[in-house]
């Protein structure tokens, strides 16, 4: 499952940016994909959010880069609430959910092959077991 859900990331990262992504554009995916997910579950996710979800792994000078990166894309869209002017809260704009939402439909299709196949492999490789036999 997971090489499939990797092979789609560079899928859509091909799709959008053509055969030269910039680089940082798994970095940016991964960010479209938090604040859509965010978006979709009614949270507030601003830039920090980001910094201690990636636990080290991209710095807040980074993510910062990236969000802007996707702001000119088009991709999200960042504000800053009132009385706060040190918090940037960020958008998925409705061209990253339909992007985002036109591969979801695929993918789960997909992945649901994946499971069904590897449970229907489980099933016969314990069946023999079952009866008294060997799986051999």
């Amino acid at each position: 499952m997971h090489l499939t859900a990797l092979r789609r990331q560079f899928e859509l990262i091909r799709e959008f940016y053509g055969d030269a992504p910039p680089h940082r554009s798994r970095e940016a995916f991964w960010v479209a994909l938090e604040v859509a997910a965010a978006h979709l579950r009614g949270e507030q996710i601003a830039l920090r959010d980001l910094a201690g979800r990636a636990k080290g792994l991209l710095s807040a000078p980074t993510l910062s880069r990236v969000v802007a990166e996707l702001e000119e894309r088009g991709l999200l869209i960042s504000e800053t609430p009132p009385g706060q002017a040190r918090l940037k809260v960020l958008h998925p704009t409705r061209r990253a959910l339909e992007i985002l939402t036109a591969r979801a439909r695929d993918a789960f299709g997909e992945f649901a092959g994946i499971v069904t196949a590897a449970e229907r492999r489980l099933t016969n490789a314990t069946e023999p077991a079952r009866r008294g036999g060997s799986a051999d």
